[in-house]
């Protein structure tokens, strides 16, 4: 029996060894729906997490009793430091990253695994685990979570790393009035209103509304507008929340700088003009190579409603329903490229074997522009049981219920050149020094590519108190995966295509069964250590292609059978040990340390050259023979020496890199063994703090600082290519008068540091100098 059945049955074991002789519960303490998954009114802080529930874990305990790492940031922390994107987030949350791409694609990570799900109250925006897609601001948002290692159990397929719920401002009666204008570096502006209260009898309501525009240090011209409002209440037994929002952003898009070069670049008397990869110098950073025709719009709205029934104070049912429709529209110049020729018309050239190729190193052209839209709409519901039973001495907190969320989104493509991209800017060179673009682009669809996700998730969890030391948790899940796909023309150069019907879809499916077995032993009171272990599962999106041959986990040649799923999933385990603590009141931490092995991952093996439909053709061998291991550790301090003194640290280390392939009869065993990961930097700190002055004439004055740093992140490792290791330090200072009014001043990027953390392609995005940001804000 393998490893992995036998912890499925041992888990098994596990949560149901109490069910079967339930006794008269006995009394406890009892929170209801409005004071724990969504408010943070009564949380208790322990270093970086939460001593309160989480949406993450789906149960109404604290997380001292759970066996899983998670951190968040709360709305003040957020405010207080004037992060209102992702990116600027991440950058205090251990173990994960986000990428940017495009000038506004967001890509998360956690613990070195792409396409971890990002959810929004709980409910999963299926978007993040197929692709990149723009992220709005935090204006409305309450609470940031992750929670790190394998979450497929909780969370289902993709969960490989962890996941990520967004938690939005809650109508929980809070008398608010908050309102904030803000004015910044290159022409920013902002302005953001906060309001709620009881509205009628024991109903409850919050609205925000956000407004930002800004030039941008590379003229983007990005602008986002953004509102929200709930509705919440409490009759008898049941409690009901009513949410919904809406925003429309505008990105300018970001093709970065020209492209370097993978070969030295010579100046015609033989000189060396650039080295491999080398920006040229005379290039200015901020210098912008977009086309005036190019544009981003994300405009996104979405509803959703959550019912509570308590039979008792010890058992709960909750329906949860959500429904979103996204719309991204987008074109771009994208690709620069430098015009080359055999004759020596321009001033440089490089040597390709040993003829000399010339190379016009003084301007670009527009060769690849690329014209896209995804339209998405997604309908969930989630339908839960939880509570909490006894037998004999042991607490039984469980949680059951069925998760389905269903997705259809349709892609439009308008890429061929001359035909869906036309206009005079396609011929007209653009100067590299002083970029002026000229002419204009006009487009339109050609192709239509609707895709349908349908998945279907069961899941039950048991976390068993045996005393005030020893907690046991035991999960299952399982997860029934659908996705199809068709192509098809676009109609009249629109969004419009006619379905060309349910037999011209390809389809695949996918199913698995995961866990999480975990320990929590408590010593001292403020003390936990922990342990568990858990798997997570990724499926595929692939279809049969005549011109591959496909290699399966065993090595073996084989022909797909169409319709079906002929890649099994990606399939994993997590190991993670960890430890909590409190010090008097003033001193929390938290570390883990954990081990991640993943399976069954697809590479391209190289090709083969053979007899198709009668003529000689090249086959890619694509076989599913590799792994990869991501091993780590992460820390996070929390330190309150004074009252009025607030410092807080954390670090993570991860390794992420290819392992062994598997026996196959095309590469070698340690083929790309050792390879990193690209985009996931080994080694990330950050600490910040806050010191308020509490007494004498400066009362009310509050003094901050942060300092970040990430590591070098390979783009290519293959190649040696990678964004350098930076350090950001952001300072401010706030005042805070008699009437409730602060005013704020915020220096972003102290030291001007210049760095890359964005790229197209070999087309570096520098990042922002130093910026000032003044606010002026109000809050009842």
């Amino acid at each position: 029996m393998n490893k992995g059945k036998k912890t499925i049955m041992l888990t098994c074991a596990l949560w149901s060894a109490g069910m079967l002789s339930a006794q008269t519960p006995k009394k406890d303490n009892y929170t209801n729906f409005t004071d724990t998954t969504f408010s943070i009114s009564n949380v208790e802080v322990v270093g970086g997490h939460i001593k309160a529930p989480q949406a993450l874990s789906r149960m109404r305990v604290s997380l001292a009793k759970l066996p899983l790492s998670i951190s968040y940031l709360d709305a003040k922390q957020l405010t207080t430091r004037g992060i209102l994107t992702m990116n600027e987030a991440a950058r205090f949350l251990p173990g994960i990253n986000i990428r940017t791409t495009y000038g506004g694609f967001d890509q998360l990570s956690i613990r070195g695994f792409d396409y971890s799900p990002i959810s929004v109250d709980g409910m999963r925006d299926e978007r993040s685990t197929i692709n990149s897609y723009p992220l709005s601001d935090l204006s409305d948002v309450e609470r940031i979570e992750v929670l790190r290692g394998p979450a497929s159990v909780l969370q289902g397929h993709s969960a490989v790393g962890g996941a990520l719920n967004i938690t939005r401002h809650t109508p929980d009666g809070r008398k608010r009035l908050e309102t904030n204008l803000s004015l910044g570096s290159w022409n920013y502006r902002r302005t953001t209103f906060l309001m709620g209260g009881k509205l009628l009898g024991t109903t409850n309501y919050v609205a925000s509304i956000n407004w930002s525009n800004s030039d941008g240090w590379r003229n983007t011209g990005n602008k986002r507008f953004k509102t929200y409002a709930a509705l919440g209440g409490k009759i008898d037994k049941s409690e009901w929340q009513l949410r919904g929002s809406f925003h429309r952003d505008y990105y300018g898009t970001e093709i970065g700088l020209p492209p370097t070069l993978r070969t030295t670049v010579y100046n015609t008397d033989g000189s060396v003009y650039l080295q491999p990869w080398q920006v040229q110098p005379r290039i200015a950073r901020e210098n912008r190579y977009n086309s005036v025709s190019d544009f981003m719009y994300n405009t996104s709205w979405n509803v959703s409603g959550k019912y509570v029934y308590n039979f008792t104070p010890r058992m709960r049912l909750t329906e949860h329903l959500s429904y979103s429709k996204d719309d991204i529209n987008y074109f771009s110049t994208e690709e620069l490229s430098y015009r080359t020729s055999d004759k020596p018309i321009y001033p440089y050239y490089t040597m390709s074997g040993t003829k000399k190729q010339y190379i016009d190193m003084d301007s670009v052209m527009y060769t690849y522009p690329l014209r896209f839209s995804h339209m998405a709409y997604t309908f969930q519901n989630q339908i839960g049981l939880d509570g909490d039973f006894h037998t004999g001495s042991i607490k039984h907190n469980y949680a059951a219920g069925y998760a389905f969320s269903y997705m259809r989104r349709t892609s439009f493509s308008g890429y061929n050149i001359g035909k869906d991209v036309v206009g005079t800017a396609l011929t007209a060179p653009v100067s590299v020094e002083n970029p002026r673009p000229m002419g204009y682009m006009d487009t339109r669809f050609s192709r239509a590519t609707p895709r349908r996700t349908f998945t279907h998730g069961i899941y039950a969890q048991n976390l068993m108190e045996f005393n005030k030391q020893w907690q046991v948790l035991a999960a299952l899940r399982y997860d029934f995966y659908h996705y199809e796909t068709s192509s098809t023309d676009a109609l009249d150069g629109k969004r419009k295509f006619k379905d060309p019907g349910k037999d011209k879809y390809n389809k695949t499916k996918a199913g698995a069964l995961t866990y999480r077995l975990g320990a929590v032993y408590s010593p001292i009171e403020g003390t936990q250590f922990y342990a568990s272990i858990a798997n997570s599962y990724f499926p595929y999106q692939q279809f049969y292609n005549l011109r591959n041959i496909y290699i399966d986990d065993a090595g073996k040649e084989f022909i797909p059978d169409p319709g079906k799923d002929y890649f099994k999933p990606r399939t994993g385990w997590q190991a993670e040990i960890g430890a909590r603590t409190s010090v008097n009141k003033w001193l929390t931490a938290q570390a883990s340390v954990y081990y991640i092995k993943q399976n069954n991952i697809l590479k391209t093996l190289g090709e083969r050259e053979e007899i198709v439909d009668g003529k000689a053709t090249k086959r890619s061998i694509i076989g599913q023979v590799g792994t990869i291991d991501s091993k780590g550790l992460e820390l996070e301090l929390t330190a309150t020496p004074l009252p009025n003194l607030y410092l807080t640290a954390g670090y993570s280390f991860t390794m992420a890199e290819y392992g062994k392939i598997q026996s196959n009869p095309i590469l070698p065993l340690d083929a790309a063994t050792g390879d990193f990961l690209n985009y996931i930097p080994k080694h990330k700190w950050y600490s910040l703090g806050n010191f308020n002055v509490r007494k004498g004439a400066l009362k009310g004055l509050d003094l901050r600082y942060s300092i970040t740093f990430t590591d070098k992140m390979y783009r290519n490792y293959k190649e040696n290519i990678a964004y350098d290791a930076y350090t950001l330090v952001n300072v401010g200072a706030s005042y805070t008068l008699r009437n409730k009014v602060m005013l704020a001043l915020d220096v972003n990027n102290l030291f001007n540091t210049k760095y890359y953390a964005q790229s197209l392609g070999s087309q570096l995005v520098p990042s922002a100098p130093t910026s000032l940001l003044f606010s002026i804000s109000y809050k009842m």
